[in-house]
């Protein structure tokens, strides 16, 4: 003000803003959003086995051997390893 810059106490004019882009942020961050957008743009990519194999595995544990997969399973990993080199 001394220097003739204008100098203006206006509080709250933009809290309005403010607690727009806050809420914005937490929403997106509570509910995944960005995430599910770029999931939904990969699924139209898929090929059908790609879509067959999410829908087999959609109620399964982490831990759960993939289907069609299980009877190669091998608990020796040198046995299956001499398995797929055709050693065995």
């Amino acid at each position: 003000a001394a220097r003739g810059v204008p100098v203006f106490n206006a509080p709250g004019a933009n809290a309005n803003a403010v607690k727009e882009l806050v809420l914005a942020g937490l929403l997106m961050a509570s509910r995944n959003i960005p995430p599910a957008m770029k999931f939904a743009g990969e699924l139209a990519a898929l090929s059908d086995d790609a879509l067959i194999y999410h829908l087999k595995m959609r109620n399964s544990t982490k831990d759960e051997m993939i289907p069609g997969l299980a009877k190669d399973q091998e608990d020796d990993f040198k046995i299956a390893l001499l398995k797929a080199r055709g050693f065995l």
